[in-house]
């Protein structure tokens, strides 16, 4: 379990539980619970044990431990959802190992346990959960900028990955974290990250911004490549057709000179924005035959 930051009084009350517990039976601490526990001392670092022991039995409390840290890493989960599942979990490791029967002391040992080390967890590990949320989301942030979006299974997997990727602290390895992710949702199987000040994800890829003011959009363009393999990617173009270009950052008419007309543009009121108007040059009694002269 992850390292968190606890009063005087709340260590001297752990320790109590913890002594309670480790009385009923020998304990070995290790990878998933242990040290990884707390930021306490002596017997307190070495308090949650990966395995209890009773009468030549093992009860694995480590994968509750286990999952407890994924808990804390699963961002938007609730601290004592984590806790109360934990608390079950151990509860369940006991009974399926201690089933009854000459194995029904050894069970109630087990459980009284359980619940000194759920107490302990329950009381300080309020630090560890916060830690753990912020650094999911720092992972969350991280794949974004990779073209990952967020979802329930991302979420996962950043907790999963955080629980296998840790510094000696237990503080999650946020961009080792976020490169495996990378690889196993990316196609590519890597994506550098996507700077978002000139670019943007759009279906998961980084693509370049298009500017709006010059009435740019994304297109899809194909190539060929050798072998006949054909490559899609995506680039900023025009969103004007033949007679028309951008003004304002809207596709208007352009005027045609074939009709004599010319433009004039004015600030229109209603649309609040700058806007081409296009009137014939001709006269009173004057036709344009600019354009008839021209097809005859």
């Amino acid at each position: 379990m992850r390292r968190s930051q606890n009063s005087l009084r709340e260590s001297t009350s752990l320790a109590i539980l913890l002594l309670f517990a480790l009385a009923s039976s020998p304990a070995q601490a290790g990878e998933w619970c242990g040290t990884r526990a707390n930021d306490l001392k002596g017997i307190l670092s070495q308090g949650i044990p990966d395995r209890w022991y009773c009468s030549g039995r093992t009860a694995a409390f480590y994968v509750a431990c286990r999952g407890h840290d994924e808990c804390y890493w699963t961002l938007g989960a609730k601290k004592e959802d984590c806790d109360d599942d934990f608390k079950k979990r151990l509860h369940k490791e006991c009974e399926e190992s201690f089933p009854g029967g000459v194995w029904f002391p050894c069970q109630g040992y087990c459980k009284s346990a359980a619940n000194g080390y759920a107490e302990a967890v329950h009381k300080t590990g309020g630090d560890s959960y916060k830690a753990g949320q912020s650094e999911a989301a720092a992972v969350l942030e991280e794949l974004k900028r990779r073209c990952i979006s967020d979802s329930e299974v991302i979420r996962k997997k950043i907790a999963e990955y955080c629980s296998t990727n840790t510094n000696s602290d237990g503080v999650c390895n946020i961009s080792r974290v976020a490169q495996l992710i990378n690889r196993e949702f990316s196609s590519p199987s890597y994506k550098p990250p996507c700077d978002l000040n000139t670019n943007e994800c759009l279906d998961g890829q980084c693509v370049p911004k298009c500017d709006a003011t010059k009435c740019e959009e994304h297109k899809r363009e194909t190539v060929e490549l050798l072998g006949g393999q054909k490559y899609e990617y995506v680039v900023c173009a025009s969103s004007c057709g033949p007679d028309e270009d951008c003004l304002s950052g809207r596709c208007q008419m352009k005027c045609n000179p074939n009709k004599c007309e010319e433009e004039w543009i004015d600030y229109n009121p209603w649309t609040g924005v700058r806007e081409r108007f296009c009137s014939s040059i001709c006269g009173e009694g004057e036709l344009c035959v600019g354009h008839v002269q021209e097809e005859m």
